[in-house]
């Protein structure tokens, strides 16, 4: 059992679920109560909605690792799981059992709410998963655009169920409606730019089984060079982001931000950058992989500064 939570990628799962609870919990719901606002979730129905979403990621890896099964023996030989611990039949029907799961969910919370077109996001999402998989990771800049904006939308969905409370909030108090949008909107754009950042040096780090499996990623495309400076342009426009977020309207009395984000944030991320240049070979890449993962949850973690 432990086998099939690993390709599930728990710790991934985990940070999904944490953004989402602070979000919800800490930043939206207190303004929604501040002026007499209601949620559509109502008490039960957001932590099935988070368990959803949970889902939806973990079927993405799990499809993910069943169609990279040649190319996880090349590029991880000591992390290839399924078709070596795990038979591909059965990661196969691990998968649809969670897609099942996941759909009966989703429709739950459809009913609940008496609007069975959201059912088309939960439809949309798991088959967009599948294309990633199966065919748009190994167009160029296509697969990367597809993770980066489901990076994004773990928070932006929340939105999107909200949408008619967040009309409801601004004909009462624009100035708390549009601290929540500035708020989400800062954070999507921070998650997709540094999932792009991210998914180009996974690609350096992956492109010998990439070759294999003549996959037209940028490395593949361009070359490992102008890869790494397609990369250190994401992470300059993370950069130029951040900045520009500290000064922003809604960040004015935000002192301890400043201090979080010149501190901490930014020194991590220009360490990254010089780690970047310096890079050469597939060690190098993997341990950069690894420490633009810990950046992201060190810059989604500024979240906390947002508590109402």
């Amino acid at each position: 059992m432990i086998r099939y939570f690993k390709i599930a990628r728990p710790l991934n799962l985990v940070i999904v679920t944490l953004i989402q609870i602070i979000v919800y919990y800490k930043i939206l719901l207190p303004v929604f109560r501040l002026h007499g606002v209601d949620s559509v979730f109502g008490l039960y129905l957001f932590p099935i909605f988070v368990i959803v979403t949970v889902i939806v990621a973990a079927s993405g890896n799990v499809i993910n690792d069943i169609v990279d099964v040649e190319i996880d023996k090349v590029n991880k030989p000591d992390k290839w799981i399924v078709g070596n611990t795990i038979p591909v039949s059965n990661a196969y029907v691990f998968y649809y059992l969670l897609i099942v799961f996941g759909g009966l969910l989703a429709f739950v919370i459809a009913t609940q709410m008496d609007k069975y077109y959201l059912l088309l996001i939960y439809v949309f999402a798991v088959f967009f998963l599948y294309l990633y998989s199966k065919y748009l990771k190994r167009v160029i800049f296509l697969g990367n655009l597809v993770v980066s904006l489901f990076s994004a939308g773990v928070i932006g969905v929340i939105l999107i169920f909200e949408y008619e409370t967040g009309v409801l909030l601004k004909s009462i108090s624009n100035y708390s409606y549009n601290y929540i949008k500035d708020v989400f909107l800062g954070f999507m754009i921070f998650s997709f730019l540094s999932s792009m950042f991210r998914e180009i040096v996974k690609d350096i780090e992956d492109v010998k089984g990439d070759t294999i499996e003549n996959a037209f990623t940028i490395p593949l495309v361009f070359g490992i060079k102008k890869a790494k400076n397609i990369a250190a342009l994401f992470a300059l426009f993370i950069l130029i982001s951040l900045v520009y977020w500290t000064n922003m309207d809604i960040n004015i009395d935000k002192r301890y931000l400043n201090f979080y984000v010149y501190l901490i944030v930014i020194p991590n991320l220009l360490v990254i950058m010089y780690l970047l240049v310096k890079a050469r070979d597939k060690n190098q890449f993997t341990m950069l992989s690894k420490l633009i993962k810990s950046f992201m949850l060190v810059g989604i973690l500024m979240l906390c500064f947002y508590f109402v």
